[in-house]
Order: structure tokens, then sequence, then C-alpha cells
């Protein structure tokens, strides 16, 4: 697995954004060909036994069914991007840990430690990069 600390100066690249300070991000890559293969074995059948316990309609409209196909790529990316918040939370000292899937309608993801205040991950994935989903607040279209 390779970790990258970057920084994003949102203003060198889109000079009329809102964002005037710089973002800073983590940039986790695995390699299947590598070490990293049974990491991604095990997130995959993570993945596969949600997506068979999941409701299948859309988030966004529940009438429409989503595919198969579709349901494994939300839980995919689900499960991923858990593992990934608890890795990068974790990165000093435990702070964070799983919760127990018991349902899919009253899933929570993670749990602080200190508290057991829960943490509900997002997974979604902007389809024009990162740097463009942080950056394109255009200061005139507010």
């Amino acid at each position: 697995m390779r970790i990258e600390n970057l920084v994003i100066n949102c203003t060198a690249r889109y000079p009329r954004t809102c964002r005037r300070t710089p973002f800073e991000v983590v940039v986790y890559e695995l390699n299947y060909s590598s070490e990293d293969k049974d990491l991604m074995d095990l997130l995959r059948t993570k993945a596969e036994e949600l997506a068979r316990q999941v409701n299948p309609g859309a988030a966004n409209n529940s009438m429409h069914e989503r595919s198969p196909e579709r349901i494994l790529a939300d839980c995919i990316a689900g499960v991923v991007s858990e593992y990934f918040w608890k890795l990068y939370l974790n990165s000093e000292e435990n702070v964070v840990s799983e919760t127990e899937f018991d349902d899919a309608s009253r899933q929570i993801d993670l749990k602080v430690i200190s508290n057991n205040k829960k943490i509900e991950v997002r997974s979604s994935f902007p389809r024009n990069g990162i740097e463009f989903a942080i950056c394109l607040r255009l200061m005139n279209s507010m």
C-alpha cells in the first residue's frame, strides 16, 4: 500500500474558487499484484456479504431497484471508504472502532472509542476527480 499526503492549492488552478485555504488530502493506493491482494480480497468478501443484505432500492429513488452489479459496486465503495477512514483516524492512536452490522436500515459504520459516538461514513466518489470536487465552487455561483 502506498500512502501519500498531498496539499491541493485550489487558487493556483481555479483562480475564481471560494476555497482560499489549501486542502490536505491523503491518498491510499492499493496494488492487487502485491502484498495488497489479501486486503483487497478481504474487502471484496465483506462487500459481497453486505450486498446480500442491503435494500435493493436506490438511495435517491426507492421505487427504482438497483442491479446486483450496482449493489455490489456501492457496497465495495462503502467497505473501502470505511476501511480507509478507520485506518486514517487510527493512524496515531486507536480512536475509532468498527461497529457490528446487524441490519442495513440501522447501519452505523464507525464508533468513537472514548465516548461511543457514532460516525456514518459516506462513500461518494467524484467523477471529475477530487481536486475538481474540492475546488470548483466558484465565487459567482453563490
